[in-house]
């Protein structure tokens, strides 16, 4: 290099400036270039960071996005590796994570990359290449443990499944059993170690063992303890507690088998029960060599163990046999009340009740249930046929009894029971008559008891009865003439029956219980009826009084007492005749009491269907809340006054002069005769047959219905057996549509029931009514007006006019003997 020249100046400067003094040196031999290169390249180096975060920052924000699945489906790093992990195969799990991975940034090029500079882009490709394997790492090392998992849980299934077919097969199968185990393991190469190996062959024959031998010791448990040593996988601990269950499932068949004679069946009894336990303790089984003989190889501790056994055995079996009494007796009894309901229909059975029918009830009683049922309804039907009845109601017994079905203690009408101050228990059946009228056993058949498992029933009428018996000391009156006064009891009883009547007509209504039983409420079921039947202060004055042959006022008449047509006092104050005095048109049966609402007699008289009141129609059925009575089936309406109709009066007594004729002397023909009649009149038909022409195919005795079809066979016994069935069900009928028919003479009955049997005297309702009237000359000829006898030859049916003209001729000769 050149040496530059040098100048120096050998002058003052002509103007003083300050001076600067400054510390920068600069060689010479530098220029800008390289006096500032490190600047330059401090500057550079800076840059290239900058850019490189840059890069870095885009890259990682791109990255972390591919973590998750993308919009349009396709998966991201977590869910690569999660499904990577859950496949059991490391191979096919390898593959696809790498086309998972690919596919992964292929979306990413086409979406995220494209915008990115090269530095970016190479950056971005380096990171997610990298991370990618992490991932990859991990998920084949889960993609191992899963196929770990799954060899485990396809060997714990084979061995399950092989333990099974060794409990199945037994024994026998413990060798294949063993082999099948030992070569699944051999096969499972998850498991490296020879130790690791060897430990799970020992716990899955251990596992098989244990199942054979746990079902040989209930199965067979004297075989198991012959074989045990067979089962060499099992420590001695595990082969004892084999050993223990099978001593305990030896025992237990032991008991079962020195008690079997314990076991129940249709013939078992108590007393049977005690003899054979007695057997068990002796150790002598009625006898039987071979339950001996093992019974005395058992040890000391087995045989007190099976008689503590046959203790509780005898035990509970003695108990399921009284409930099973019990059940059978409630059955029966059930039966027998239901018997006995079949007879009750309303108060006036007890008039026309007989023997036959009796019987064909209840037929030959099977238990002392039905037997007693019988006997009550025969002494009842006695008891009215001697003229030993006596229809008072006493209100107290007919209370207490009433609370007593009200509190569950009676349930029926023939259990027997006592009342308080009563030393013999006596039912309901066999109180009626002495106390309970027939109108009173009606409400128990057909209100009280027939409720009795209805709890809304049971709750609602507490309630009404409670209310009753808080009011029963206002109708009593003073306590000095309660005994004294004997209208107490009608009073009561009347009071009581309307209550009842009002309380359920107004839950019918829909009103609330507690609003009809409370007295601030408008719907209070007593309004009034206090002021109606409280007691007279001037009771025994007036009863006196009443004894004389008139009473000045009214003009109304006193029936005169008779001590010999009533007996006593009592009876004659109780008597229908001074009743319809004292109460005029007001006294009923309770199911008949009603409102005090008024019908004249003109309005009756226009017809059961409908009043004319202040100028309106008023359709009505049965009484629709107008004051009057019901009896047998027909509504009579009171009269202005308060009086029942003359065709109600007329009605009744006639009833009443029927009702004199004693049991014995209403007697139904011999069911044998109807029977007899029957048979000889109809043949026998066992294949079904149209005769003359009819509609309907009979067969049998006379059996025709509509649901016998062409073809139908049947034998003699169920021939006898349906006859049975329709002679019973006609001999009801005829007797409902005839109610005179068993006052009939025997040769009468006959000929009208063999004709009612064929249907022609329940086709001529004109007859029925002619008899019923006692117009029996009318009915014989209104009988004879029928077209079947018209047309009987041309019909081919001669013989029919005979047999009715047989019924004709009896009809005439019955009048004179009825009257």
């Amino acid at each position: 290099m050149p040496k530059i020249p040098t100048f120096t100046s050998g002058a003052e400067m002509t103007t003083q400036t300050g001076s600067v003094t400054s510390n920068i040196q600069m060689s010479p031999a530098n220029n800008i270039f390289t006096a500032t290169q490190s600047l330059q390249k401090t500057l550079s180096n800076e840059y290239v960071k900058e850019k490189k975060l840059e890069a870095d920052n885009k890259a990682t924000l791109i990255l972390a996005d591919l973590y998750v699945n993308q919009d349009n489906g396709t998966k991201g790093l977590y869910t690569i590796q999660s499904e990577t992990g859950a496949n059991g195969n490391p191979g096919d799990a390898s593959n696809s994570f790498d086309n998972g991975v690919n596919k992964l940034w292929e979306y990413a090029q086409t979406n995220k990359v494209g915008q990115l500079d090269n530095f970016t882009k190479k950056a971005l490709e380096k990171k997610f290449y990298a991370t990618a394997g992490i991932f990859k790492t991990k998920a084949l090392l889960d993609s191992r443990n899963t196929q770990f998992q799954d060899t485990k849980k396809i060997t714990d299934d084979f061995v399950m499944k092989d333990a099974l077919a060794l409990k199945l097969n037994g024994i026998s199968y413990l060798d294949a059993y063993k082999k099948n185990v030992l070569l699944r393991i051999e096969q499972d190469t998850t498991l490296q170690d020879s130790g690791v190996k060897k430990k799970q062959a020992e716990l899955y024959l251990k596992f098989g063992e244990n199942t054979l031998g746990a079902s040989l010791a209930v199965s067979q448990p004297e075989f198991l303890k012959a074989n045990i040593s067979k089962l060499t996988s099992l420590s001695v601990q595990e082969k004892q507690k084999l050993l223990n269950a099978a001593d305990g499932q030896i025992l237990e068949n032991n008991k079962q088998l020195f008690t079997f004679a314990l076991n129940l069946n249709e013939d078992s009894t108590t007393s049977q029960l005690v003899n054979d336990y007695q057997e068990i303790v002796n150790g002598t089984f009625n006898g039987n060599i071979d339950l001996i003989k093992q019974w005395q190889k058992l040890p000391k501790a087995d045989k007190a163990a099976i008689i503590d056994f046959a203790k509780t055995k005898r035990r509970d079996n003695t108990s399921e046999l009284n409930n099973r009494q019990t059940a059978f007796l409630n059955e029966n009894k059930q039966k027998a009340v239901n018997n006995y309901t079949k007879l009750f229909n309303n108060s006036d059975f007890l008039e026309t009740i007989d023997l036959l029918k009796i019987n064909e009830v209840f037929g030959d009683p099977t238990n002392a249930y039905e037997l007693d049922s019988k006997n009550q309804i025969i002494d009842l039907s006695t008891k009215v046929g001697q003229e030993e009845f006596n229809n008072v109601n006493e209100y107290y017994k007919n209370f207490e009894i009433q609370k007593k079905i009200l509190s569950g203690e009676v349930k029926d009408h023939i259990t027997k029971f006592t009342l308080p101050g009563e030393t013999e228990a006596k039912s309901i059946t066999e109180r009626v008559g002495e106390g309970i009228s027939k109108a009173e056993f009606g409400f128990y058949l057909n209100y009280l008891l027939p409720n009795t498992n209805n709890p809304d029933f049971m709750n609602n009428n507490n309630k009404l009865f409670k209310l009753i018996e808080t009011l029963q000391p206002s109708i009593e009156g003073e306590s000095s003439l309660k005994y004294i006064d004997t209208t107490t009891d009608n009073r009561l009883n009347n009071f009581q029956s309307q209550m009842i009547l009002r309380f359920n007509k107004g839950l019918q209504e829909g009103i609330n219980v507690d609003e009809l039983l409370d007295k601030t409420s408008k719907n209070y079921i007593g309004k009034g009826l206090i002021q109606i039947y409280k007691s007279d202060k001037d009771a025994i004055t007036q009863i006196i009084a009443e004894k004389s042959a008139e009473v000045s006022g009214n003009n109304i008449e006193v029936p005169p007492y008779s001590e010999e047509k009533y007996g006593s006092v009592e009876n004659y104050l109780n008597s229908q005749e001074y009743l319809d005095y004292k109460f005029p048109g007001r006294v009923k049966l309770r199911k008949d009491l009603l409102d005090t609402s008024d019908i004249t007699q003109e309005e009756f008289d226009k017809g059961a269907d409908e009043i004319i009141i202040d100028g309106n129609v008023l359709e009505i059925s049965n009484n629709d809340g107008f004051p009057g009575n019901e009896y047998k089936g027909q509504f009579y309406a009171y009269d202005d006054e308060g009086n029942p109709p003359k065709r109600f009066l007329e009605r009744l007594q006639k009833d009443r002069e029927n009702n004199k004729v004693k049991a014995g002397k209403i007697s139904l023909a011999p069911y044998k005769k109807f029977e007899k009649l029957i048979i000889d009149k109809e043949g026998l038909l066992l294949k079904a047959k149209k005769l003359f022409k009819e509609k309907n195919f009979t067969i049998g005795y006379g059996r025709n219905r509509s649901s016998i079809k062409e073809g139908d066979t049947i034998t003699k016994e169920k021939a006898l057996e349906y006859l049975k069935e329709d002679i019973t069900i006609r001999l009801d009928e005829i007797q409902n549509r005839i109610p005179l028919f068993n006052q009939f003479s025997e040769n009468l009955q006959l000929a009208l029931f063999y004709e009612y049997y064929r249907g022609s005297v329940g086709q001529s309702t004109e007859t029925i009514k002619l008899i019923n009237a006692g117009k029996f000359k009318e009915a014989a000829e209104e009988f004879l007006r029928n077209d079947e006898y018209i047309n009987a030859e041309k019909l081919g049916k001669r013989g029919i006019k005979e047999s009715m003209e047989k019924v004709s001729n009896l009809l005439k000769q019955e009048k004179a003997g009825f009257i």
